[in-house]
């Protein structure tokens, strides 16, 4: 019965400690990328760099054969 209790009060120590570090830690300042209107400030950013899913450019799987063979 003594192990189990050791098992359940570490477990309850860990718990409380990570409550802590979470509580000392918490932010409500909103982040840049949590903006809704984010994606539309970064386009007309010029130092922004879109995601390359997200690129006007679409290049086929025979021309990135060509470059690999290049």
């Amino acid at each position: 019965m003594t192990q189990w209790r050791i098992v359940f009060l570490l477990t309850a120590a860990v718990g409380v400690i990570s409550n802590i570090v979470y509580v000392l830690f918490i932010s409500a300042d909103l982040q840049e990328w949590d903006d809704p209107n984010y994606r539309e400030k970064k386009k007309g950013d010029p130092e922004g760099v879109k995601p390359p899913l997200l690129s006007d450019e679409k290049i086929s799987f025979k021309e990135i054969q060509n470059k690999d063979e290049d």
